[in-house]
């Protein structure tokens, strides 16, 4: 089935970063099937059998903790990490808190908590888009701002 032009226009901008065992080895975050891991070590020296190469590999989100996996495992659907892209659209929607009614708020690349008591500064907030309804919804900006200045 040929490829249409939105099709290729998607697959270029979702282009992975092909697997490099150097970049690995110094601490780099690989993709294994969707799942953050890191491959930690070159285990080849130690085992009987060195006529594959062997690597100490760490999941660090899943229950299984670390793998040893050869040379060809590297090769199968294996990539660099690449951290997903924050889209504008997605971000959470800031709001105007009522009077008594918590919020939190950015200042600098920290997050407070406040209670409204609707005086200079809680308008302020609240008119320029600054007031969020929980400290995750105001991280999400902060890093969408830090992915802007990569």
């Amino acid at each position: 089935m040929p490829f249409v032009l939105g099709e290729i226009k998607y697959f270029r901008r979702n282009k992975m970063k092909e697997f490099n065992l150097d970049a690995a080895l110094n601490g780099e975050p690989v993709n294994a099937n969707g799942q953050k891991c890191y491959v930690v070590r070159e285990v080849t020296e130690l085992l009987d059998d060195q006529s594959l190469r062997r690597f100490v590999v760490i999941f660090p989100n899943s229950s299984t903790n670390a793998e040893v996996w050869d040379e060809h495992d590297l090769i199968d659907d294996i990539r660099m990490w690449e951290e997903p892209k924050i889209s504008i659209e997605n971000l959470p929607k800031p709001f105007k808190p009522k009077h008594c009614e918590e919020y939190v708020y950015i200042a600098g690349n920290k997050v407070f908590h406040r209670i409204s008591i609707n005086d200079d500064f809680d308008i302020s907030l609240a008119e320029s888009g600054q007031c969020y309804r929980t400290e995750e919804n105001a991280q999400k900006w902060i890093d969408f701002m830090k992915s802007m200045m990569e």
